[in-house]
Parts: structure tokens; C-alpha cells; sequence
């Protein structure tokens, strides 16, 4: 046991709390080393890991248990521990930052934002330098904060004791400019020699002028079950929806947005400078600045998927740029592939030809294809049959809403 970990737990007995897949391989990597012979789980019934003893968990006592977690329902076993007042990092944590940061003894690289700081963290880390010295933690700025849409006391609880042991702390300065007062308090339980990154991040408009509501707003045609992972036809495009609400036909519908003089040139290059005028703002207060990046690649390769998330080369772009932000990364490159259509495969919104034509896309053509998540499966379609499918979802849904 080092010297980190065992300043950490003291003279606490490590019980695995799962005794699933996650647990029993934790136990065969770990068991020996660290002298684990008890396990807990949610259920009162559950059967031992072998070679442990299984206890409930009204029978532990964190003065003198340390759980870690080893179960992907962190999230909700952490709910249930809050309650019952064990505290994270004091008296538990998730078995992948145990292992990584107090028995491999990497350093802690904090981040806290929405999914773009995720994804980023995501590819950071095939980074073999970067993986080999940080574990990766991140937490969604919506369940920390007490404004947030989600917000969550026990992620909150966990995030502070988080930060608390981090070397590196990454966040967008939107967070700073929203929250100001929330992520002061925050601050106040960094170590004084945290490293803070914060970079510019942002939803892309440029491509889909189509949609000249509040940024990301969802489709007025949107209907989805409960409890079901987003797929389908999320991203707003007022133009079609416009026509759906006039009742014209798929065809023609399929016909009018297909023309390459569909969008004024001033609509789509307005649209453009508003996008870049923005990034510019952001970027003020970041110390990774992307304007630049987007104003010499938007043209030649595809930057986002579609509003709000990134594609490949972008993505790439920012782990590169972190890497030497973090002065001791001699090699920048990832040294595991990442495709976005298996590592992400987020649907992607299709661009009118129009707006293609104006803002000289170099890399769209006839025979561009985009990824289509949908229920059935992944699908790869031209133009004009993704806006068929898109077409046929709206006036579906229009049908199920308005029997409503």
C-alpha cells in the first residue's frame, strides 16, 4: 500500500460495495495487495465475492469501513450513501478513481462542464502521456451547481471533495461568467497550486441557419418516451417546419430545400459573423482560444455534426492544445484511434446546399453522406433522404401532438 493511499484511508478496512462483474475483477486485481475481505451491495440478498464475506451495509461503520464503488450505478448508490451520511472521497469512491489515483498513484484532472468537456477528457485520454500521469474525473456543471437544471446535492458534495485532491482543474469561462458567485465558493476548495485550463467552447451555427431561435432550441415536432436516450430529430430547422405547418408535400418540401438559392446570401453570411462574433466573446476569457482555429477550417473540414457537438478534427484540436497547455506532454498525438461514428456516433444534421454554396464548404458535395442514430440502427444517407426521413418524423409527430 503507498504512502498516499494509506494517509488517505488510515487504518480504515476497504469493503468492495457491487458484487457484480466490476466488483470480482476488482477483487482479483486488488484483493491480495490490499487486504480486501468483505463486500457489500444494494441488495440484502446478494451473494459474497468469492473469497470475501458479505455484509449489509446497516452493518458497516464508516470510522471504520472504506467502500469503493465498484458498480457503473455510482450515480444512484451515491444518492443512497449521502442519506445515510457516508461522505465521498472521506468514506467511499468509485473504484476507477481508487485504482487509478490511490493505487497508481496518477494525479487528479478535474473537469466540469457540459458534454464538450467530457468528450475532450474522452479523447485526452489516448493520450499514452497524458493517461499515464492523469485520471480523468468529470462532473456536469447542471448537477453541481445549486442553479442548475439538475442540480444534485450528492454530486455537488462530491464534486468539492474532488476538486479538493485535483492537479488540474478544466471548465469553460462561461461557467465563470453564469455562476459567478457559486463557482467562487467553489473555488475556495482548490489547493493553491491547481492548475486552472480554462477553454472556449461553444455551439456552432454557421452551418444550420435553418434554426434562427434561441441557440439549440428543441424541435416544435419532438416526441420522445420517457427515460429514452436522445435520438431522432432534436435540433430545431424552422425553415421545414414552416412548411410542415403550410401542409405541403414531402416532395415539394424535399424539392424547395434541396436548391442552392434556398437562403438568401445575406441570411446564411449574417448567420456566419453572429457565430464567429460570439466564439470571438468567448474566447476574451479563455486561456485555449478557438476563433482563429474555426475561421481557417470551417471550410475545409467538418467542425461540428451539428450545433452542439463536435467532429473529429476539432475535438482532436483541443486535446492537442491542452496537451501543451500542460508544458510536459513531449508527444501530442493519440496513440489509440477515435472515430466519432464509434466512439460517438451522435446523429449528424444535414447542411442545405444553399448554405454550402455560400459559405464555400469545400469538403460537401452531392454524394456528402451524414449519420443517422435511429432506433433501427446507424444509417448513412444523402441530402435529400435524410430530409425525407426528417420530413416524415415531423408530420408524425405534428399528428400525435395535435391528438393530444
Amino acid at each position: 500500500m503507498n504512502s498516499r493511499l494509506e494517509n488517505w484511508i488510515r487504518s480504515k478496512e476497504i469493503v468492495i460495495y457491487g458484487t457484480g462483474e466490476a466488483g470480482e475483477h476488482f477483487y482479483e486485481e486488488w484483493g491480495d495487495e490490499l487486504n480486501i475481505s468483505l463486500c457489500t451491495s444494494s441488495f440484502d440478498d446478494d451473494r459474497a465475492i468469492k473469497g470475501t464475506a458479505f455484509r449489509l451495509l446497516e452493518q458497516l461503520d464508516k470510522s471504520k469501513h472504506f467502500l469503493v464503488i465498484c458498480s457503473e450505478s455510482y450515480s444512484a448508490i451515491r444518492n443512497h450513501l449521502d442519506i445515510l451520511g457516508w461522505e465521498p472521497i472521506e468514506n467511499y469512491a468509485y473504484y476507477k478513481l481508487f485504482e487509478e489515483v490511490y493505487v497508481k498513484d496518477k494525479q487528479v484532472f478535474l473537469g466540469l462542464g457540459a458534454c464538450k468537456i467530457d468528450e475532450i477528457g474522452y479523447v485526452l485520454k489516448k493520450n499514452r502521456d497524458f493517461s499515464e500521469h492523469f485520471y480523468f474525473s468529470f462532473f456536469s456543471e447542471i448537477e453541481v451547481f445549486e442553479t442548475g437544471e439538475r442540480f444534485n446535492m450528492s454530486a455537488m458534495k462530491d464534486f468539492i471533495a474532488t476538486i479538493n485532491m485535483a492537479e488540474v482543474f478544466l471548465h469553460s469561462p462561461a461557467i465563470e461568467l453564469k455562476r459567478q458567485q457559486q463557482y467562487k465558493r467553489i473555488k475556495e476548495h482548490m489547493k493553491d497550486t491547481v492548475k486552472e485550463i480554462s477553454v472556449s467552447l461553444f455551439n456552432f451555427d454557421s452551418y444550420w441557419p435553418q434554426d434562427i431561435s434561441k441557440e439549440r432550441e428543441v424541435s416544435k415536432y419532438y416526441i420522445i418516451r420517457p427515460n429514452v436516450p436522445v435520438k431522432a430529430y432534436q435540433d430545431r430547422d424552422q425553415a421545414i417546419e414552416k412548411m410542415v405547418e403550410a401542409n405541403m408535400s414531402p416532395k415539394d418540401i424535399i424539392n424547395k430545400v434541396k436548391q442552392k438559392d434556398f437562403f438568401d446570401k445575406d441570411v446564411v453570411w449574417n448567420n456566419h459573423v453572429r457565430c464567429l462574433n460570439k466564439i470571438s466573446l468567448i474566447d476574451k476569457f479563455a486561456d485555449i482560444k478557438m476563433k482563429e482555429y474555426v475561421e481557417e477550417n470551417y471550410a475545409h473540414k467538418k467542425i461540428y455534426i451539428d450545433r452542439g457537438h463536435f467532429n473529429e478534427e476539432i475535438i482532436v484540436e483541443y486535446a492537442h492544445r491542452i496537451c501543451d497547455c500542460l508544458g510536459f506532454i513531449k508527444n501530442r498525438r493519440l496513440d489509440e484511434p477515435f472515430s466519432m461514428e464509434v466512439d460517438m456516433p451522435y446523429n449528424e444534421f444535414p447542411i442545405y446546399p444553399s448554405t454550402a454554396e455560400i459559405l464555400s464548404l469545400d469538403w460537401i458535395n452531392q454524394d456528402t453522406l451524414y449519420r443517422m442514430m435511429s432506433f433501427n440502427g446507424l444509417k448513412h444517407v444523402l441530402f435529400e433522404e435524410y430530409i425525407e426521413f426528417l420530413v416524415d418524423y415531423y408530420y408524425h409527430a405534428k399528428d400525435i401532438l395535435y391528438r393530444l
